[in-house]
């Protein structure tokens, strides 16, 4: 229950703020129109949402987050074809694992890409 949780926080002398506060459900369907309230303040409903790095959706499809970090990951490899004009493969390779495939590889157990458009989109990258 959302109100125990915030009621423990405060006795817990811990700073929790309704207005900052969303919520989401997640489902196929997308239907749920039950309203939540946090300390009878109704808590914002939300699609998407970031948290820890990884962008979730309410249908855990994650295409925010894949769109996300292929448009991070092509603005690096931009900036570095800019920066190094002629660079040798194995310079180039170096660079890519250094800067671009952390972005690719974060948390990829959460998110990994099952939808072969997924895969074929982050592919192209690398």
């Amino acid at each position: 229950d959302i109100n125990n949780m915030y009621h423990w926080t405060q006795e817990s002398l811990l700073t929790v703020n309704p207005d900052k506060c969303s919520s989401m459900t997640i489902s196929r369907s997308g239907t749920n129109h039950r309203p939540y309230q946090m300390n009878n303040i109704p808590l914002n409903k939300t699609i998407v949402k970031r948290g820890l790095g990884v962008i979730l959706d309410n249908r855990l499809t994650f295409e925010h987050h894949i769109q996300a970090k292929i448009k991070k990951s092509n603005s690096i490899m931009a900036l570095i074809r800019r920066t190094y004009t002629y660079l040798d493969n194995h310079t180039f390779l170096l660079l890519y694992k250094s800067f671009v495939r952390p972005h690719l590889e974060y948390a990829n157990q959460v998110w990994k890409p099952h939808l072969k458009k997924h895969i074929t989109t982050i592919e192209n990258v690398q």
